[in-house]
């Protein structure tokens, strides 16, 4: 007994530390994203146990005498061991317990995050041992903040991307949106230097403490803070994070215009180029009246070829995103007009935001992004405060006293965060003007701005919601806002990466393979994806009638969701192919009434069309591809504008990539109405005669736009109105800003060797090869005025001169 008392003694402190983390498991199992075995865990328990271990290091450190390494590691390697494997019990016992995720899927991330953190405290408790025998337990914290803090801080400051690699929990994937997080090389590989680099200050750390003297000390604070600045540096050189230069590497396309400086893939054909430009230039010029200042500095534009280039560059696959500390916005090219005007408004209202990072107040969510929504005041085709009402009329609108709290902004589904926060700083710039929602965004001081305090201006707001007509909107704001946000999801991580291993093998037409692997995502993906892509998959291995039975049994379950609507369309479909007209129309029948969106509208509305003209036109359309679809649509409007059938073939016209006068010539002829979808239909086409750089057509379906009186400009006025006034604005404006605007292609360089001295020699790539991967010859058919011979260009590829 004796002698268990005096072990207990002597290691009381790691009881204590192994108590404590223990605790501190029980208590993430209860946490969202944190309770399933994957990153989250592992990252969190990276930084439990290197703070725990450290301290504890710090602490028996402190009364012992000097030792050589090996002594150090057979006194604590037994603690180390008790510090890996008690999180990862408690893991799997909860993972038993719940059975609601598979438990081995989160452990390379536990290995590769968790395992090596011994080592890391290890290493910042003997350092702390160094410097302060007395007080070498008290630096082990500070050394885990500063750690946390300062190196991703600086890797967010100074780099594009939203990624970085950390000492302490390891590694930090991007912005939330992303579902699907991997397990890098890189990130091991950096683990495992890492892992190296502890070890070495620890044996550093063991050989000094004996010498004493302060000597010692200042050449180990030296060396570590040496590391830290080293890493940043050559952090861009061993891949471990991008720089600029890397991206404009791949991106070699260069737009410079009076007030931007645009990167964009040399994949970009002539007429996609110069509309960028003009477009960015356009929303420059529109948030410029907004918001009464502009950014003092040119912005930096990136437009990745795509989301998967976005991911490997920049970290972050289905979000766009700026920084307006850098003045750089990053986006894909795809997507870019429809959110290149939100990610500008954050550049802009960095003119009034806090330093250093130039964003609202204690980075305050609802502030940052309310601002941009307000700037851009659309949402999915709709006015902001319609959806606003829409969904207050859903009961699902988060009210603003809710989104300004904390980390309360991410407590919802992230669309209604978005459109609560933008209406209501809708709501307030009608209140008091731009200048005073400014100041607010600043500051956050709602009653001195506005002389109410924030609950109060929020009853007020939704007093104005109230008084919005949303009715039979219930569809709407279903299928817009019916998701569950990100700490609601079941399996969130794992769901992600199953689901997309499944769409890859249906987009390969590995039919039978996608079903089994959405088989398996119905266990636990509690939403409708999983359900609706094993009945395509049914469908697409010539199993109709299964897919059907599969959409009719399952698709009330998933009423107030998107996939409701979703899957009601498609057992429509797989309706009609069987056969059954009839049924067929009803579907299609309660989805023109139900309205779910703008697209939906044109979409039941040609279905019902179609079943009109007869069964065998209306059942070639639905199990026809996309060439047949276009096929039907366009002798629909042979000699008769048909809106629904117009908007169709818009759609499949862009899926199979039709040039621009065979997608849009055959509509010169015909005549518009002022009914709903013949607006829709005219702003459209107004939208591509614009991005096509076609301004007599633009201006003609502009006209359109502006004469109609309808429900669709009513509820729909920002996308109506939008579209016209953009197509005026570069129609008048396209002369002055090309006249100002420098488009080159940078030649692509080729790495030769790399010196002992880490400087990088490159080697340009002849212009012969530059003239068959692209030339410029492409530039001229649109603007010929605008781009020089080959020649002249040519020569100016090295050393590019203004063009006029």
């Amino acid at each position: 007994m004796i002698d268990l008392k005096n072990a207990a003694r002597n290691n009381l402190v790691e009881i204590v530390g192994w108590g404590a983390l223990l605790l501190a498991n029980l208590r993430l199992i209860f946490l969202p994203l944190a309770k399933y075995f994957h990153y989250e865990f592992a990252a969190l328990n990276a930084v439990l146990v290197t703070l725990l271990f450290g301290l504890i290091v710090a602490v028996r450190m402190r009364a012992a005498t000097p030792e050589d390494l090996s002594t150090f590691a057979r006194r604590f390697w037994k603690p180390a061991v008790a510090f890996v494997v008690s999180p990862f019990l408690v893991a799997a016992i909860n993972a038993a317990t719940r059975g609601d995720c598979p438990f081995l899927d989160g452990v390379g991330f536990y290995l590769a995050l968790v395992v090596p953190a011994p080592l890391a405290g290890a290493a910042l408790g003997a350092g702390g041992a160094l410097l302060s025998r007395r007080f070498g337990w008290a630096l082990v914290p500070a050394f885990v903040g500063y750690l946390l803090v300062v190196p991703s801080a600086l890797f967010l400051y100074r780099f594009p991307q939203v990624y970085f690699f950390n000492p302490v929990f390891g590694f930090f994937p991007g912005v939330i949106y992303d579902l699907s997080i991997e397990l890098s090389s890189a990130l091991v590989w950096y683990r495992v230097f890492e892992s190296a680099l502890a070890a070495g200050a620890i044996w550093l750390a063991l050989r000094w403490i004996r010498s004493g003297g302060w000597k010692p000390r200042v050449a180990f604070a030296a060396i570590a803070l040496g590391l830290c600045a080293a890493f940043q540096a050559l952090a861009p050189v061993v891949g471990l994070a991008t720089d600029r230069a890397r991206i404009e590497s791949e991106l070699t396309l260069h737009i410079s215009t009076p007030r931007f400086e645009i990167r964009m893939p040399a994949s970009a054909d002539s007429t996609e180029a110069l509309y960028v430009a003009l477009l960015h230039e356009r929303y420059h010029a529109e948030l410029g009246v907004l918001f009464g200042v502009e950014p003092r500095e040119r912005i930096v534009s990136f437009l990745f070829a795509d989301a998967d280039q976005r991911k490997r560059l920049f970290g972050s696959r289905n979000a766009n995103v700026a920084k307006p500390w850098q003045g750089q916005m990053y986006l894909t090219l795809g997507t870019m007009a429809g959110s290149l005007k939100h990610e500008l408004a954050h550049l802009f209202a960095a003119e009034f935001g806090r330093y250093p990072f130039r964003i609202a107040k204690g980075a305050n969510m609802a502030a940052i992004e309310g601002v941009a929504v307000f700037a851009d005041p659309e949402y999915g085709g709709y006015d902001l405060e319609f959806m606003a009402a829409a969904a207050r009329r859903a009961g699902k609108l988060p009210e603003p006293t809710r989104l300004f709290g904390g980390l309360r902004f991410f407590g919802s589904v992230s669309s209604l965060s978005y459109v609560s926060a933008g209406a209501f700083f809708q709501f307030l710039a009608r209140r008091g003007g731009t200048e005073k929602l400014e100041d607010l965004y600043a500051t956050l001081e709602f009653e001195r701005i506005y002389g109410e305090p924030l609950a109060l201006l929020s009853d007020r707001f939704l007093a104005r919601l109230d008084s919005i007509d949303a009715t039979g909107t219930e569809a709407i704001a279903a299928y817009h806002f019916g998701g569950k946000a990100l700490v609601s999801k079941r399996c969130p991580r794992y769901v992600a990466d199953m689901r997309a291993e499944a769409n890859r093998l249906f987009r390969e037409r590995r039919f039978a393979e996608a079903a089994m692997k959405f088989e398996e995502l119905r266990e636990y993906a509690d939403d409708g994806a999983a359900v609706y892509g094993l009945a395509a998959s049914y469908d697409g291995a010539g199993r109709t009638a299964d897919a059907a039975e599969l959409l009719r049994r399952e698709y009330a379950e998933h009423a107030g969701t998107s996939y409701y609507y979703r899957m009601r369309l498609a057992l429509a479909d797989y309706t009609l192919a069987l056969g059954d007209s009839a049924t067929a129309r009803e579907y299609y029948d309660s989805l023109a009434v139900e309205r779910p969106s703008l697209r939906y509208e044109w979409v039941a509305a040609l279905r019902l069309r179609l079943t009109e003209n007869g069964f065998s036109t209306a059942r070639a359309y639905a199990v026809g591809g996309n060439y047949e679809r276009y096929r039907i649509v366009r002798e629909l409007c042979r000699d008769t504008l048909l809106p629904e059938a117009a908007l169709a073939s818009l759609s499949l016209a862009e899926r199979l990539n039709l040039d621009y006068e065979t997608a849009i010539r055959p509509f010169d002829d015909l005549a518009f109405g002022d009914d709903y979808l013949s607006t829709m239909a005219a702003t459209s086409l107004c939208k591509l005669a614009t991005r096509n750089l076609d301004y007599a057509r633009a201006l003609r379906y502009a006209e359109i736009i502006e004469r109609s009186d309808n429900e669709f400009t009513r509820r729909c006025s920002t996308l109506a109105r939008g579209v016209a006034e953009t197509a005026r604005w570069i129609s008048s404006s396209r002369d002055a800003i090309l006249a100002e605007t420098e488009i080159r292609l940078v030649l692509p360089y080729r790495r030769r060797r790399v010196a002992q001295t880490s400087r990088k020699i490159f080697v340009p790539l002849s212009f012969d090869f530059l003239k068959r991967r692209r030339s410029y010859e492409w530039l001229r058919p649109t603007y010929p005025a605008y781009f020089p011979t080959t020649t002249s260009y040519a020569k100016s590829a090295t050393s590019p001169t203004r063009r006029a």
